[in-house]
């Protein structure tokens, strides 16, 4: 079993250790309930906005995935939810554990990291299409791009699509679902794996609030969700697991048709594979990605070299 305890830069692992010893003790139940208290504010302040919005006319598939359409009420609503969960959790910092916000994994080197996050989200993703057509899946893409819309308009659409709605969906759910709840554990000689699976399956479970419960998307969801964990727990860098989430989100949304979104290519796929099968294919890439993660962190504590800036001192 691996136990993981990382930091940033030049800190070296007696500093990490004296910043854990001076985190709040609390009991692992209360910690548990703290979590599950910032989930459940989560929750209800989404719920909260999204009726605000049916109120005022905005249909709520507008609101989420590759169906939202971009929109000024649209766009007030999301970052009226966005300022709102880092209020939730900068409001639990500050008055629970007397720590910064930025200490949740947003201290460091911010660029390179999101590049090089992204990079390996859009391998992930575009690798399971190319699977797909290895095992005998017709892949089809088609440019999605309306004649009648101008190149400057499509170009706007596409980077406020990219770089705003993807980019802070990606920090807000990484600092909810991962930086947060991770952050509760690391002075506990806990498993961390039990804390990995119980925080990734609250994060597929959100998703559900706005689209019909699916158990091909909700494993799918729980098993990027674990690779982005795995990639925190040994680096702490949230801007890391904002890179390969927006990496994985781009590749969806990109092939998703809306072009509003940033969709300027559709996708299909004929004489696909069944769900088990496209689960089983997620699985293996993510596995194998973990391996590469622990490989690196593994030659890190050797070396005592960082990587993108960051140290990672994983014990084995």
């Amino acid at each position: 079993m691996l136990a993981y305890s990382s930091s940033f830069g030049l800190k070296s692992k007696q500093n990490h250790k004296m910043k854990i010893a001076e985190q709040t003790n609390l009991s692992i139940i209360k910690r548990l309930l703290i979590v599950t208290g910032v989930i459940v504010a989560s929750f209800l302040s989404a719920v909260v906005l999204i009726k605000i919005a049916e109120l005022l006319g905005m249909n709520t598939s507008e609101f989420h995935g590759i169906t939202a359409k971009i929109s000024p009420l649209m766009v007030t609503m999301f970052t009226l939810f966005a300022l709102t969960q880092f209020l939730i959790v900068w409001g639990v910092m500050k008055f629970i554990y007397k720590k910064p916000l930025l200490s949740l994994g947003f201290k460091g080197p911010i660029l390179l990291p999101i590049l090089i996050g992204t990079a390996i989200g859009i391998t992930s993703s575009a690798s399971m299409y190319a699977i797909y057509h290895l095992l005998g899946a017709e892949v089809n893409l088609a440019w999605s791009i309306p004649d009648d819309v101008p190149f400057i308009k499509l170009a706007g659409w596409f980077l406020f699509a990219m770089t705003y709605m993807l980019t802070i969906n990606s920090i807000i759910e990484e600092l909810v679902f991962r930086a947060f709840p991770l952050f509760q554990f690391d002075d506990l000689k806990i498993s961390r794996i039990y804390i990995i699976v119980f925080v990734s399956i609250l994060f597929s479970a959100v998703h559900f609030l706005l689209e019909p419960f699916n158990w091909g998307a909700f494993f799918s969801r729980t098993i990027t969700a674990i690779l982005f964990c795995v990639a925190f727990d040994h680096w702490r860098s949230i801007w890391l697991v904002t890179g390969m989430h927006n990496g994985v989100n781009f590749v969806g949304f990109f092939l998703s048709g809306n072009h509003e979104l940033g969709g300027l290519m559709r996708s299909t796929i004929e004489n696909g594979l069944p769900d088990y099968a496209r689960l089983i294919v997620k699985l293996v890439i993510s596995v194998i990605i973990i391996l590469v993660f622990y490989a690196v962190a593994k030659w890190q504590q050797k070396t005592g070299k960082e990587l993108l800036g960051l140290t990672c001192h994983q014990q084995v």
